[in-house]
């Protein structure tokens, strides 16, 4: 958090620094070494999820790495909090924050610059040739305005026979500042689709409600199987506006890849073989007492019965399925 606010005053005070005369910005980094940056009125500063970046004529285009950084000084390596008293300084000492430097009625922010949404209580005391200024607390809140994000996806069950089905749920949250539009123009799409190796095909969709600001909601979708669904199978789920432009971090709009085995299903029909009067086994013997034929489990018909009179029949040992009484039967023997 410290290096945070350090990096946030940096940029709040470079005007400060240029007026009193420093030429540099010095950034200090973890393996002992500093990049100089050359103060101008050009020298625009920003950063993202990874990098610092500054750019100016003077410097050209220069990125580090966030994490790299341990600190900053302008100039002859002056450091932030030791500068002219009249340049603004900062100073962090657990939850309080002292600001020094500055002018009677200036207002002072706090930014966090990890992008992500959230709410911290600070307690800041400005100090300048007057004295200081009565402890302030507030709740600072920072964050995109509208952000969404699919946070969670799972599958129940992970591996079901071909006929029966499984529910795919999401969490989706509203990780933006500002609650989610409930008009129906505006309202977010939850779309649960199939990845495949060349497409991604849609197969349900569910209108989301409004979502106040760090709220999410679960969906769920209920997905059937049948014999042709035999196999591996991939799921993603997105959540987006109708606009999609208006989502300002798109990057977590879509989930990460589960995946659903269907397996090869015992057709409807099949029964336990002592459930039917019309077949005896004894051994590796079986006894067909009406018409029917017994088929191994590659198809292939090894024995048949074409009366209503009982037959018998010796096979090796494995398993088999006879086809009597209009009834698939599966038996071991």
């Amino acid at each position: 958090m410290k290096k945070i606010l350090l990096l946030t005053f940096m940029l709040a005070s470079m005007a400060s620094a240029w007026a009193a005369g420093f030429k540099t910005l010095n950034v200090d980094l973890r393996d002992g070494s500093s990049v100089a940056i050359t103060l101008a009125d050009d020298l625009a500063i920003s950063f993202d999820t990874e990098n610092m970046v500054a750019e100016s004529a003077a410097s050209g285009k220069v990125e580090i790495s966030r994490n790299d950084i341990v600190g900053m000084s302008h100039g002859s390596d002056a450091a932030i909090g030791s500068v002219d008293a009249d340049v603004p300084s900062i100073e962090q000492e657990g939850r309080k924050i002292v600001v020094s430097g500055v002018a009677d009625g200036t207002e002072v922010s706090i930014y966090r610059l990890d992008g992500r949404i959230g709410t911290v209580s600070y307690t800041a005391i400005a100090y300048n040739a007057q004295g200081a200024s009565v402890p302030a607390t507030a709740n600072a809140r920072s964050g995109l305005d509208y952000d969404l994000a699919v946070t969670d996806i799972s599958a129940d069950p992970v591996k079901v026979v071909a006929g029966e089905s499984f529910t795919i749920k999401a969490t989706v949250l509203n990780n933006g500042r500002m609650p989610t539009p409930d008009d129906d123009a505006n309202r977010y799409t939850v779309v649960l689709r199939e990845v495949t190796d060349n497409d991604r095909v849609a197969l349900d969709s569910s209108f989301g409600d409004r979502l106040m600001s760090e709220e999410s909601a679960e969906f769920s979708f209920v997905c059937a199987t049948n014999d042709e669904s035999v196999g591996v199978h991939r799921y993603e789920v997105s959540a987006m506006f109708p606009d999609a432009t208006l989502d300002e971090n798109s990057d977590n709009n879509v989930s990460k890849i589960i995946e659903v085995v269907v397996e090869a299903a015992q057709h409807d029909g099949i029964a336990a073989v002592g459930a039917d009067s019309a077949i005896e086994i004894n051994g590796r013997q079986i006894t067909l007492r009406a018409a029917g034929a017994i088929y191994n489990v590659a198809g292939v018909c090894v024995f048949t019965n074409y009366f209503d009179a009982p037959r018998s029949v010796t096979l090796p040992a494995g398993i088999y399925l006879i086809n009597i009484d209009n009834k698939i039967l599966k038996v071991i023997i």
